[in-house]
């Protein structure tokens, strides 16, 4: 399980991989994934992100839609802003993750107001 030093660290590190241009391959976005999986399938309050993000891995690994990657990048990023609202101001847990969100929903080509 990861400590709040580590989270914070790791969730810098995707927000900034994700935020770089060229975009991520298929092969550093699983690479990616797989540091998160473990963690988040550890805690009963985030096991639906690890599902998301091994289903998000597995169309990675073959031929993805565009439009199936973009799809559960929205719902990622989604689940991740309800989440970050539930986690509390305190702290930088919250914005780094909103900050996630907003970089997924980027990388997924959509916006907060296409989703609802």
């Amino acid at each position: 399980m990861l400590n709040l030093g580590d989270a914070n660290a790791l969730l810098e590190e995707t927000t900034q991989q994700l935020s770089q241009s060229p975009a991520l391959t298929p092969q550093a976005s699983i690479s990616l994934i797989d540091q998160w999986i473990t963690p988040l399938g550890e805690a009963e309050n985030t096991k639906g992100f690890a599902s998301q993000l091994q289903e998000l891995k597995t169309l990675l690994s073959g031929n993805p839609e565009d439009s199936a990657v973009q799809t559960l990048l929205a719902q990622l990023a989604d689940g991740l802003t309800e989440f970050s609202s539930q986690v509390g101001p305190e702290g930088e847990m919250s914005s780094l993750m909103t900050a996630l969100a907003s970089a997924l929903r980027q990388v997924g080509g959509t916006s907060t107001a296409e989703n609802k």
